[in-house]
């Protein structure tokens, strides 16, 4: 708590005289759908409170849900492994404070109790970052224009807010290093002694090493009535459907995430490995969503990814949330199976006043690409056909080629059976003369 407390007391303080700050309750971390409830009306002529007006113009205009899912991979249920995902949703509807996590611990067999550092990682996350938020001054966060920074070794020079937010991600790392330190003192359990090589089971005794027994990766989206940020250590996908109704990625992608590599909070230095994005200028994402590798192992990075999480917001306009949770809750672990064969993830988080908007730009936007799509199969159906239209013509050339060498053939087996015929007579002539006992090259008569 000391590591917490002197961290969001450095940042507290500037001008804080000048900001009403707003205290969010302490409300627990859910993993089921939260309905938001109406907010309460204001006095709109009230301008005694200027920042307590804009917080409630900004909460009255966003109504947001939430909702996040894991499963176990096709490939863990052979050997029992359970899932190594994690994720979860916090909602304050009250006060307008949405945050969204998913983890991915690794699935290597050095990475045996990755599930709990997974578990342990997004649950310290919500915490410290409900503290950040209550604690964090917001002027760090004004009037900012869609702000995305990459690893730090991509930034030329480290400012405020990259100050800030590094000192959050360094405290969530140095709470994280402490609960699995102290989880490395549980016994070893029965799956571990049959599953886990003893030279692995001995990195619990190491001091130094014991990240990588419960590596994994963090993805995390917060929303709150004056700003919103997210941040990303690893793989996996974060994906904004913003107000203009365009897909994107909003979090700076890290090239050290190649195929089975990726950054990590058990690597050597996670705290620079974060990226993240941020903005504030009364400008917030229609949706967001936050997917564990596996989907985009399923789906790829582009469209095919964009289309999923879009017939999600599609069918949550006709049905309603609650409708189509059992439909996620039954379709990841098919698309795990028939796909990345990964324990999948997914958290999102929408503003349920934007659904029609959003399910009509979806559903246009579906049009559009099925009607690119079908264009692009005409073209190549033309193009397939005119191959098979010259393979069916150099069939049929072949094919009276042959009926032609079938014709010669036969002319051929003729002569030769006429010719055989005549050595014939012509041999038994010879014995005729000569005897039985002539070599047939005595018919030159010699």
């Amino acid at each position: 708590m000391s590591i917490r407390m002197s961290f969001f007391s450095l940042f507290s303080s500037r001008k804080k005289e000048e900001t009403s700050e707003q205290q969010f309750p302490q409300s627990e971390v859910r993993q089921d759908p939260i309905p938001a409830e109406p907010f309460v009306d204001i006095d709109k002529n009230d301008d005694s409170h200027d920042d307590t007006e804009q917080y409630h113009d900004n909460t009255e205009r966003l109504r947001t849900r939430c909702y996040n899912y894991s499963c176990q991979g096709e490939s863990h249920k052979g050997t029992d492994k359970e899932c190594q995902d994690y994720s979860c949703t916090f909602a304050d509807d009250e006060h307008g404070f949405y945050i969204a996590v998913v983890c991915d611990g690794h699935g290597g067999d050095t990475y045996f109790r990755s599930a709990f550092g997974a578990k342990a990682a997004a649950d310290i996350t919500v915490k410290t970052v409900q503290e950040f938020v209550r604690e964090c001054d917001k002027s760090t966060f004004a009037n900012l224009h869609l702000t995305q920074v990459g690893t730090l070794d991509t930034i030329d020079k480290q400012d405020q807010l990259d100050i800030v937010m590094r000192h959050l991600f360094a405290t969530i790392y140095a709470q994280w290093r402490q609960t699995i330190s102290e989880d490395a003192s549980r016994p070893v359990t029965e799956w571990e002694t049959n599953n886990v090589k003893p030279e692995h089971l001995q990195l619990l005794q190491d001091p130094e090493r014991i990240v990588k027994v419960y590596g994994c990766t963090l993805m995390t989206y917060v929303q709150t009535p004056d700003y919103w940020f997210a941040f990303h250590l690893g793989d996996g996908k974060c994906v904004m459907l913003d107000v203009d109704m365009q897909f994107s990625q909003p979090i700076p992608w890290d090239e050290k995430c190649f195929l089975n590599k990726t950054t990590s909070l058990c690597g050597s230095n996670p705290v620079n490995d974060f990226r993240y994005c941020v903005e504030s200028d009364n400008y917030f994402p229609a949706a967001i969503f936050l997917g564990s590798d596996g989907l985009d192992d399923t789906f790829g990075d582009g469209d095919r990814l964009y289309n999923f999480y879009g017939n999600i917001i599609r069918s949550i306009k006709k049905e309603g949330l609650e409708a189509v949770i059992p439909e996620i809750q039954s379709n990841l672990p098919k698309l795990s199976k028939s796909g990345s064969q990964d324990d999948m993830s997914v958290a999102f988080v929408y503003n349920e006043k934007l659904l029609d908007t959003m399910s009509k730009a979806i559903e246009d936007r579906l049009v559009d690409s099925l009607g690119v799509d079908i264009q692009m199969y005409i073209k190549e159906m033309a193009e397939w056909q005119q191959k098979l239209t010259e393979i069916e013509q150099k069939i049929e050339k072949s094919q009276k080629e042959s009926k032609d060498l079938e014709s010669r053939k036969l002319a051929i087996e003729r002569e030769y059976q006429r010719c055989k015929a005549n050595y014939e007579k012509s041999v038994q002539s010879l014995r005729y003369i000569k005897g039985d006992n002539v070599k047939i090259d005595d018919a030159s008569g010699d």
